[in-house]
């Protein structure tokens, strides 16, 4: 039993909750883009307990924190969020509030500004948006209304700060390649050039190469998550690197950079 553990079952002891049931007791330590990683390496770690209907999780910052609670259906070999689940600001202001129903999104779910103010409300059914999503200011008055009927959006509208009809603008706008999906696939077979030395020794494989999209749509910060061999993994970063510029990421009508991890297969016919 690691340190982590031990706090969470002298916790448990301290307020009198009973260890019976409770079969297992895991610790899981993530990375800044929540993969699974080394103490090391980790912004925050998970504890998982079993109950008899499957896991219920508490997510600590490093400094001990808490992030976020929440009740998993099943945690290997897939993650199935199956009940409530709050995150938390490190101040210890509710963040969003979210249920789920075997890993859909279901029911009224909340986010909030810092203070508890509300900034979102909206439902969701089998994880699908329905019905009218409200986004607030701070101050209250209303920012965005979206109309749904399963999942698809019937309209939408923005409001100025004084409360004015403005341009409609989607909140959240992924990066897109030009061209999209098909046009960076076709890009990546036609610039791809298989290293001799790994055609002769027959070396395959799947390389993982996670970069920053920035506000301008450039390539920044490119660097190999998963290695198959030197060569591939160099090749793989240098038609990363010659991508031509991307639609850069859209937050609140505002370009803004992200992150995106791509991977690049290696196959000898």
């Amino acid at each position: 039993m690691n340190k982590f553990q031990r706090i969470f079952t002298l916790f448990l002891l301290l307020t009198g909750i009973s260890l019976d049931g409770i079969s297992q007791i895991d610790t899981v330590f993530l990375n800044k883009s929540g993969q699974k990683c080394s103490r090391i390496d980790a912004k925050s770690y998970r504890i998982f307990t079993s109950d008899s209907l499957g896991f219920m999780m508490h997510q600590y910052r490093m400094n001990d924190s808490l992030k976020m609670i929440g009740h998993y259906r099943s945690i290997a070999p897939n993650e199935v969020r199956d009940g409530q689940f709050v995150e938390y600001l490190e101040s210890g202001d509710v963040l969003e509030e979210s249920i789920f129903d075997k890993g859909n999104k279901v029911g009224i779910n909340k986010r909030f500004y810092p203070g508890g103010k509300i900034w979102f409300i909206g439902e969701f059914a089998a994880g699908l948006p329905i019905g009218d999503h409200r986004w607030f200011n701070e101050d209250g008055s209303k920012h965005r209304i979206e109309n749904y009927n399963n999942g698809k959006m019937i309209d939408g509208f923005c409001f100025t700060k004084s409360g004015a009809d403005t341009t409609y603008f989607p909140e959240e706008e992924i990066a897109e390649f030009p061209g999209k999906q098909e046009a960076l696939y076709k890009f990546i077979a036609k610039n791809v050039k298989y290293p001799n030395e790994c055609i002769e020794n027959e070396i395959e494989g799947r390389v993982f190469v996670k970069f920053v999209i920035n506000q301008q749509g450039k390539i920044t910060d490119s660097q190999i998550i998963r290695s198959v061999h030197p060569l591939l993994d160099a090749e793989a970063l240098r038609v990363v690197n010659s991508m031509p510029l991307w639609k850069p990421a859209m937050m609140e009508g505002k370009p803004v950079k992200i992150e995106f991890n791509l991977p690049i297969s290696f196959k000898l016919q």
